[in-house]
């Protein structure tokens, strides 16, 4: 049986379910990375990226502790998942990153996939995998449609389980997602920001989890319709072009006008370019487009940010965004 390697960062924590389920449905053995541990920036194959955001350098880290327990690293080169918009140009050379550092020590799955190409990009995407894996057209067929099943499932269920599961079993496709019941949180907040900053505990010290435990019930971008989003990015005066900056920013102008949201919470990665554009024009129409102005929290993500750091500055914000319900009741 042959074992596939999925590194969890990066855009595992939106796709995880649709790989994971193809390759299982092709008879392949799904192997995990495991935690990487306080140490992993002393690790020299790390160090060499010194100049890439925090997420960048775990999917390294992560890739390195899968080397020797896989035949094959999924990495594939993520160069578009909408239809007219791009990844951060980073995501493009993911794969290579990966061949330098591990050395040539395990084979890198490296197929591109590219969302504006063709009518149907991930029947292309998942053909050209299954066909280098030595399987039959029928076979792949089969097994592309099932993960896509797994993966519609998934993004149904996923506010119920950021809402009613532990960070770390949101993505284990083992435990069930929780039957809706009403929530217990007194406080609708939304969180927006890179799936891998929202859900990776190396990244955003599971912010999730700290809300509500502070009386929250979690809003999250993937919730929204992608029309929706599409439709309040177009009334800007400038293009969009990356796919994560449209998501973010169209997000945050959709949960800015519900009166159901008392806050708006930006997890944004330190080095990075577009998040820090994206938390500039944040600023400014958090501060200009609404007379009573719902919070706005922006949380800095780096390998040197605490979990006693992130937890004080979230409780101060929940402790506004609830002085701010009340005057609003009044």
């Amino acid at each position: 049986m042959r074992r596939i390697g999925i590194p969890k960062a990066l855009m595992y924590y939106r796709f995880f379910p649709l790989w994971s389920a193809f390759f299982r449905e092709l008879g392949c053995e799904v192997v995990i990375s495991d935690p990487v541990g306080k140490g992993f920036l002393g690790r020299q194959s790390v160090a060499y990226f010194e100049d890439s955001c925090l997420p960048m350098k775990l999917m390294v880290a992560h890739c390195l502790d899968l080397v020797e327990k896989v035949d094959t690293l999924f990495v594939p080169r993520l160069i578009s998942i909408h239809r007219k918009y791009i990844m951060c140009p980073k995501f493009r050379g993911v794969p290579d990153i990966i061949k330098l550092a591990t050395g040539g020590q395990a084979e890198v799955m490296d197929e591109p996939f590219d969302f504006r190409l063709g009518n149907d990009p991930w029947g292309a995407f998942s053909r050209a995998i299954g066909q280098r894996l030595g399987w039959r057209s029928r076979e792949i067929l089969a097994a592309s449609r099932g993960a896509l099943r797994v993966q519609a499932k998934f993004e149904k269920d996923l506010v119920r389980r950021v809402n009613g599961l532990a960070i770390r079993d949101i993505f284990n496709l083992e435990r069930p997602t929780p039957e809706a019941t009403s929530p217990a949180g007194n406080l609708d907040v939304a969180l927006i920001g890179h799936p891998y900053n929202l859900y990776d505990v190396d990244v955003g010290k599971d912010v999730i989890g700290m809300a509500r435990e502070l009386g929250c019930r979690i809003a999250i971008a993937d919730s929204l319709d992608g029309y929706e989003i599409d439709k309040k990015v177009s009334t800007l005066s400038k293009e969009i072009y990356w796919s994560s900056g449209r998501e973010i920013i169209g997000a945050a102008l959709i949960f800015l006008a519900r009166d159901d949201i008392n806050g708006v919470v930006f997890l944004s990665s330190f080095k990075c370019g577009i998040d820090a554009l994206l938390q500039e024009y944040l600023k400014r129409v958090f501060k200009g487009q609404r007379e009573s102005i719902i919070p706005f929290l922006t949380l800095s993500l780096d390998e040197h940010t605490t979990v006693q750091g992130m937890a004080t500055r979230l409780e101060a914000f929940v402790d506004i965004c609830r002085d701010g319900k009340r005057k609003d009741a009044r």
